[in-house]
């Protein structure tokens, strides 16, 4: 839940206004100290255009980010089951 809230709030701060409800859900969730820590941290992938619907369905070959990926993002290179020893 927090998750989908949270991107829609980033991608229209204002969205929840109407439902203070979720909007405290939100506000008390991203300030958990681990919550908070995690959504400052380089781990965090920057939002796409796709995403934000400036280059909906852009496809593999057109996929960008809106901020350049921290190098830190991916603390671990991911290997394919079969190619893992």
């Amino acid at each position: 839940m927090f998750e989908a809230l949270h991107l829609l709030t980033e991608l229209s701060p204002t969205c929840l206004n109407g439902y203070p409800a979720l909007k405290t859900f939100v506000t008390n969730f991203e300030s958990r100290p681990q919550i908070a820590a995690y959504l400052a941290s380089p781990r965090r992938v920057p939002l796409s255009p796709n995403e934000d619907g400036k280059q909906p369905n852009a496809g593999l070959a057109r996929y960008t980010l809106k901020a350049p990926l921290d190098p830190r993002t991916n603390a671990e290179v991911w290997l394919p089951p079969h190619a893992r020893k």
